[in-house]
């Protein structure tokens, strides 16, 4: 029931509290949007009951508004309109005396049911729980132990640890004790290693010392996963929305090789960790919505603090690997494009054209944009390269000894090595077949009677289905209503793996675990069919998760190098087609080849 005045709605009701959790019965509102000042606006009984403010904002009926869900999980009932209640010329805001929206009132349906499909996609977040909170803190333990246990094994260097360790100890200690006088590669930006750096600094140049920063970083991007499932579900209800949020998180804690890449010195689970926390930044900014207001520079740069935190990432991410740039593309697209549709309803009035839009968009936000997610990136990219380029900033760029004529050249370097890659690698992969767990890669093995290996491999029981849930997924925001919140899910997903299958035909030498970033929105995905899903498609998808928990544990030795016996190994190695064309047949896998063309066939050799 919605009653306004004198006039009774017997079949709108906004589904309102009156316990105490609801911060009190008295709601207040203003028209515009300041939720300080009160309004005779009550809640009794289960309804809004109102009058007149005496300032002529009270009810009107000369407009038709539309009642919709403001930040506080109200759900509009059957997507009624009520013709009594408008505020003037603005949108209301009602809620509670904390400052707590709970209804906003639009003048008209058309500018409305635009924003009324962004706040059933992009709706509100229910309130953090305390089994949030459990669960957030057990599913990150869970990841620090699986990453942290034994992480000094093996004692050595494995796989390209050769490269980022070595690089890493020039820039967190002396020549004498790194055994190198001068970094063996130039193949990346520096931010990676300045982390694997920090590391060494702490605990020293030994194993754990150069792989700690990976392992934090690994953990670091479980609990990322889980803040962003949980905004991704926060239209559910709290008991819900925390469980799918930790089948997600969860997930991704026993992926194995996620959990490989989080106890080596190398550079994709900083990737990873980045991309996930630069779309968590950038829907939070779109879930805020709010235009900065206010003159001067300071309201203007950051008066959307989460856009700003999401171009830090960006610069971030790329400053880590180039291939960052990717997912970077995926968070600018996105914010365009919110920008666009945000603005085809603006006026109150009937859609504007798509191009129409976009001018308003650009207006609007066009330079903002340019400098949050454009130059702000550009910084902190630069910003790397203090203590490894040489030369004097305040010398001009194309003049010798200058500063930026080194980062020039390293980028220069950079866009050579990765052009000229020629020839095949033993345990390269075509990127079509990395969600199909082809061919992975051994980054450490040692035989004897016992065997010691390093697999970078996919999980086969987590994978395969979880692809068909993101598949699923997709196709349902496609067929409506077209959410924000999963578009989030599916961009982060695709922008980090689609491009990789166009490059996977131009180029050679790629690996399985450059698909790294990808995972956590494929495991979000499934998180969200977690709540969904009813029946035996939830009780199916239980027995999935117990059978990811099981394969989990069974690839664990061929994870950290824990000694099997050669029987045992051999149980883990599902696939043995590896003749190569034209090269030896491997019969055992071999971390010192890196030359040569890999097996036709699926080889886990």
């Amino acid at each position: 029931m919605l009653r306004v005045a004198n006039r009774v709605h017997e079949d709108l009701h906004p589904g309102l509290d009156e316990g105490a959790d609801a911060h009190g019965t008295r709601l207040v509102g203003r028209e515009d949007g300041d939720l300080r000042q009160p309004m005779p606006v009550q809640l009794v009984g289960g309804g809004l009951h109102g009058a007149q403010d005496g300032m002529g904002r009270g009810v009107v009926g000369e407009v038709p508004p539309v009642v919709l869900p403001a930040d506080h999980g109200v759900v509009e009932h059957r997507h009624r309109t009520d013709g009594s209640l408008s505020l003037g010329r603005s949108p209301a805001r009602l809620g509670d005396r904390l400052g707590h929206e709970q209804l906003v009132v639009h003048r008209t349906p058309s500018l409305a049911e635009g924003l009324r499909r962004a706040a059933v996609s992009f709706g509100p977040m229910p309130a953090w729980t305390r089994l949030d909170t459990a669960l957030l803190v057990a599913v990150t333990a869970v990841a620090a132990l699986v990453r942290f246990v034994s992480l000094g094994t093996p004692d050595q260097l494995v796989f390209d640890e050769i490269w980022y360790a070595q690089n890493a100890c020039l820039l967190a200690t002396a020549p004498d004790i790194c055994g190198i006088a001068a970094p063996v590669s130039a193949a990346h930006p520096p931010l990676g290693q300045w982390l694997i750096a920090a590391g060494i600094a702490v605990f020293g140049y030994d194993p754990f010392g150069w792989r700690v920063a990976s392992a934090v970083a690994g953990a670091a991007t479980v609990a990322m996963t889980y803040l962003l499932a949980r905004l991704v579900l926060r239209g559910a209800d709290p008991v819900p929305a925390a469980v799918g949020a930790a089948v997600a998180a969860g997930l991704l804690a026993v992926d194995v090789l996620h959990v490989v890449l989080s106890r080596v010195a190398m550079l994709d689970v900083f990737v990873a960790l980045f991309v996930v926390a630069g779309f968590v930044a950038v829907l939070l900014d779109l879930q805020r919505g709010a235009r900065p207001t206010g003159r001067g520079i300071g309201p203007w740069l950051f008066g959307r603090p989460w856009r700003l935190v999401a171009g830090v990432l960006i610069g971030a991410m790329v400053a880590v690997k180039w291939s960052g740039l990717y997912s970077a593309l995926g968070i600018i697209g996105l914010v365009v494009a919110w920008e666009i549709v945000a603005r085809r309803r603006e006026d109150g009035g009937p859609p504007v054209s798509w191009g129409r839009a976009f001018g308003m968009a650009l207006r609007a936000e066009g330079i903002r944009t340019v400098v949050i997610l454009g130059l702000v990136p550009l910084v902190v990219y630069l910003a790397t390269y203090l203590g490894v380029a040489e030369g004097s900033l305040v010398a001009l760029p194309w003049h010798e000894g200058s500063w930026w004529r080194d980062v020039a050249s390293h980028q220069v370097a950079m866009a050579k090595f990765h052009a000229g890659l020629e020839g095949h690698h033993p345990y390269e992969s075509p990127s079509w077949s990395w969600f199909l767990v082809k061919r992975p890669v051994a980054f450490f093995f040692r035989d004897g009677a016992t065997y010691e290996h390093i697999m970078a491999l996919g999980s086969p029981v987590a994978w395969w289905p979880a692809l068909a849930v993101f598949g699923w997924l997709a196709v349902s925001w496609l067929r409506g209503p077209r959410g924000l919140a999963i578009a989030v899910v599916l961009v982060g997903g695709l922008s980090a793996y689609l491009p990789w299958l166009v490059l996977g035909a131009a180029r050679s030498q790629i690996f399985i675990w450059y698909v790294l970033p990808a995972l956590p929105f494929i495991y979000v995905a499934v998180g969200v069919a977690a709540v969904r899903w009813r029946g035996w498609a939830r009780g199916a998808l239980a027995v999935g998760l117990g059978a990811v928990l099981v394969t989990f544990i069974f690839f664990w030795p061929v994870s950290t190098a824990s000694p099997l016996a050669p029987d045992d190994w051999r149980m883990r190695i599902w696939f043995t087609d590896c003749e190569r064309p034209g090269a030896p047949t491997l019969t055992l896998p071999d971390d010192t080849i890196n030359a040569g063309p890999p097996p036709d066939g699926w080889c886990w050799i």
